[in-house]
């Protein structure tokens, strides 16, 4: 199975743009991400069909942003180093996006619960037969007056166990200091090569 995934040649790039209210966009960063082991566990679980049958199990579908980065980042971690909470995403209960409680599997034996953001499945698409565009939005209303530098891409649960999601980190990116305000909107558009 890694031979597969090493021929897959994953890959991904993200861009963060800060997006304000009279329709100014500024590119903030742009580079590529780091594709984790968290993916390649998950399309080996997907192809020898070891764990979930729901193929909804294997599809990215949360996100997280923290405020304090990994100080090595290597291909091996499992989660964000500082992730931000639910109170955080959405102070005001304003925001447009849905916050769930899930648990982040960190390995085998261990996982912790954690927030994050659901990706509706219109900010999701497929523009080449090998490509998809995950467009990640906090509006004006969420994440403010924080300073972000990490995000995250998860695979809903892969290696589920009972009803309540176990996301996989897929992808990681640090990028600089970003201090969130509101008078923007940060759109992450990240896509993955497969």
């Amino acid at each position: 199975m890694d031979r597969l995934y090493d021929s897959l040649n994953t890959s991904g790039n993200l861009e963060i743009w800060k997006v304000y209210e009279d329709g100014k966009k500024e590119l903030f960063f742009a580079d590529h991400n780091m594709i984790v082991s968290g993916l390649g566990a998950s399309l080996m679980s997907l192809f020898g069909g070891i764990h979930s049958n729901d193929i909804t199990d294997y599809q990215i579908r949360y996100f997280q942003v923290g405020t304090s980065s990994h100080a090595s980042v290597t291909t091996s971690i499992t989660n964000l180093h500082t992730p931000i909470t639910q109170v955080q995403y959405d102070p005001s209960a304003t925001a447009n996006i849905v916050v769930s409680s899930v648990f982040i599997r960190l390995s085998d034996s261990a996982k912790v619960e954690q927030d994050a953001v659901q990706i509706p499945w219109q900010h999701m698409k497929r523009i080449t037969p090998t490509s998809v565009l995950y467009t990640l939005v906090l509006d004006t209303q969420a994440a403010n007056d924080l300073t972000l530098n990490e995000v995250g891409l998860f695979v809903r649960s892969p290696f589920r166990q009972g009803t309540v999601p176990t996301p996989v980190l897929a992808a990681y990116k640090k990028f600089p200091l970003l201090d969130k305000k509101r008078e923007f909107s940060l759109i992450f558009k990240w896509t993955l090569y497969f």
